[in-house]
């Protein structure tokens, strides 16, 4: 198993839950690693300045590890939200900017996560790449990084390497994606079941860049059946909805998501039947049909197809109430 270095950038008015949350959460995974590899998996450090300890929001002071000169090339950095206006911050940064664009060239990925965008913004390491932020955010940022193709709908992207979280939940989110694409399924579950207060929902696949589209027809279908997904859709009512003839809405559905109508429609089934089966006492039949599928025989199979588990496997996986290893 590789090793992975994490380095979390600490600064002042920064939140601490956006760096004590993903610690403690890649904490869990290197105990599991431990027992299986005698190693970490992961190797996180607190990087700031000096290396000196940083008073962050709330009074609290967080000791570093390292200073910004000390460390080494990481293959991730997370930038952390801060509290209120971040233009102080932003406005004296420079040396963070250099680092950041020094770990980017080496090949580390970074995950910055609300008004911390702002930072990778500053860098110019964003433009002309998708990103979001925390939404109170969005007109500030903006103004000040015009070239970012800002994404307001968005709690997370990714493009070129780089990650943008929305807010310290969409965070949370990001980290089990990432520590399912490091170290797979058997990893995530151990920290879905270990948080399970902290982490109320399924996480989900970053927006990336290569996904976007601008058919707006398209785009407002999409909205529609995310919002309407309880209710039985044909393609013929796809269609109807788009103003299209049904072979037009499907070549046009197609050509923009890479996935058929019903592909889509089918995955959005498909989430929200991940979240019944954390979430509820319900049996696998009674999400079978609440989510759409008239045969459970046949939702067993298509969620086993994607997900790589049976339903149940997946409940047992997820719901599982003590620590053990």
């Amino acid at each position: 198993m590789q090793t992975r270095l994490l380095y979390f950038l600490v600064y002042p008015k920064a939140l601490a839950t956006g760096i004590t949350l993903p610690v403690e959460m890649f904490h869990a995974v290197n105990a599991l690693s431990k027992v299986k590899n005698k190693k970490d998996a992961l190797i996180v450090k607190l990087v700031s300045l000096d290396g000196n300890a940083v008073e962050v929001t709330g009074g609290l002071k967080l000791h570093c590890d390292l200073s910004l000169a000390q460390t080494t090339q990481a293959d991730g950095i997370f930038i952390p939200p801060m509290w209120s206006n971040p233009n102080a911050v932003l406005n004296n940064s420079q040396q963070m900017q250099d680092w950041i664009k020094k770990q980017v060239s080496g090949g580390a990925q970074v995950v910055a996560t609300g008004t911390g965008v702002g930072l990778l913004a500053q860098t110019g390491l964003l433009d002309e790449h998708v990103a979001t932020t925390h939404w109170y955010y969005f007109d500030a940022f903006e103004k000040r990084f015009p070239k970012v193709r800002l994404q307001k709908k968005q709690f997370i992207t990714h493009s070129n390497n780089l990650y943008c979280a929305g807010s310290i939940n969409a965070q949370t989110d990001l980290v089990l994606y990432l520590i399912n694409q490091y170290l797979g399924k058997d990893a995530l579950a151990l920290v879905e079941k270990h948080f399970s207060h902290e982490i109320n929902r399924t996480y989900s696949d970053p927006f990336e860049e290569s996904s976007i589209h601008h058919d707006e027809v398209i785009i407002e279908v999409q909205l529609w059946l995310m919002q309407n997904w309880t209710e039985s859709i044909s393609l013929e009512k796809m269609a109807q909805y788009a103003k299209m003839s049904v072979r037009n809405f499907s070549r046009r559905f197609k050509q923009a998501t890479s996935l058929s109508a019903q592909q889509y429609l089918v995955k959005i089934k498909l989430e929200k039947a991940q979240e019944l089966l954390k979430q509820s006492n319900l049996s696998t039949a009674q999400i079978a049909d609440k989510t759409g599928f008239e045969d459970p025989a046949y939702f067993s199979r298509i969620f086993k197809k994607h997900f790589d588990c049976s339903p149940g496997e997946y409940r047992k996986l997820v719901r599982a109430k003590t620590f053990s290893i």
